[in-house]
């Protein structure tokens, strides 16, 4: 079953979470857009109050996002997907394009992982088996910020990736290394793709996202010169205004 929590009203805008987050880490976008849209949160499977599926993959994920939408009864929306949640968006856009009128990758990347890269997850898998999931949430999530952001502002989503069940954070380590590779899509497809970069990202490199953004037929871009992986707590005002002049792009 999914969860999800819905503010506001107005044009939809679905926002979901990454890997080792809730639909909690978006709580300032809420704050700062619920007066201008109607925002659709939801959990994904093995996340927050969401329970797990079996046989995980990228595509399951964007499933049970699309039966959330169509049980909402949305279409021609907005989607945008941090991290992991990019990945997921990029599936939900392929196989069910007439839910989505643009969408937006917040830290995230169109390319498969690389041989190194799976081999990290699978490393980490391992450590989650080894030392536990609390231990892996603990050493993750802090290089996920500017190294200049202070560790209080990490603190609380840290508390929260340290609740998160060893089954859903390996389930979704599986689902990310398996996951296509998704170049050739946005370059060819012809809907607005939004790309939130950070000056400071040690996980997705803004140059790497500046050149996927530039193969695109309608990219919008986003920099944000003082976040890491995390603008959506590092600058959430200048995601929540760039986010709303996406929209009416």
């Amino acid at each position: 079953m999914i969860h999800y929590d819905r503010f506001g009203e107005g044009d939809v805008l679905v926002l979901i979470h990454g890997f080792c987050e809730n639909n909690t880490c978006f709580d300032k976008q809420v704050l700062l857009l619920k007066e201008h849209c109607k925002i659709i949160l939801p959990d994904l499977p093995g996340a927050g109050k969401s329970s797990t599926i079996e046989n995980t993959t990228l595509e399951s994920y964007a499933d049970s996002m699309a039966e959330l939408l169509m049980a909402l009864e949305i279409k021609d929306t907005t989607v945008i997907g941090h991290s992991m949640g990019g990945y997921v968006t990029l599936a939900l856009a392929k196989k069910y394009p007439h839910l989505i009128k643009r969408f937006g990758l917040l830290h995230s990347t169109a390319k498969a992982d690389d041989d190194t890269r799976k081999s990290k997850r699978n490393q980490a898998i391992k450590l989650i088996d080894e030392k536990g999931a609390k231990f892996y949430a603990t050493n993750f999530i802090p290089p996920l910020f500017n190294p200049a952001t202070p560790i209080e502002v990490a603190k609380p989503y840290i508390k929260i990736g340290e609740t998160f069940p060893a089954s859903g954070l390996k389930n979704a380590l599986a689902a990310m290394r398996d996951r296509e590779d998704s170049t050739k899509f946005i370059s060819e497809v012809d809907k607005p793709i939004f790309w939130g970069i950070g000056e400071f990202d040690a996980l997705i490199p803004s140059d790497v996202m500046l050149q996927q953004a530039l193969i695109c037929k309608q990219s919008y871009i986003a920099h944000f010169k003082q976040s890491g992986h995390m603008s959506h707590i590092e600058e959430p005002e200048i995601l929540a205004k760039q986010i709303l002049q996406f929209m009416v792009s």
